[in-house]
């Protein structure tokens, strides 16, 4: 199995899958608002990198599958 992505956003984080501990995630898409999502509901989490699929990651861990539907 292989994934490949068009790395726009995030250039430091581009390497997917991205894992955390025991989540991994590949995401083929770019996230418009992963800005104001950091902004809004990941204010305590430290990043890596200013990858919108870290962001999808960090969200998805704290909010559960409910965070997908803040996505834009």
């Amino acid at each position: 199995m292989t994934h490949e992505r068009l790395t726009i956003v995030g250039l430091s984080c581009g390497s997917q899958p991205i894992v955390n501990s025991n989540v991994a995630l590949a995401v083929n898409g770019e996230i418009y608002n992963h800005i104001e999502l950091r902004n809004l509901y990941l204010q305590d989490v430290n990043f890596n990198s200013s990858c919108d699929t870290e962001t999808i990651l960090y969200g998805l861990i704290k909010f559960g599958y409910e965070f997908i539907k803040k996505i834009n």
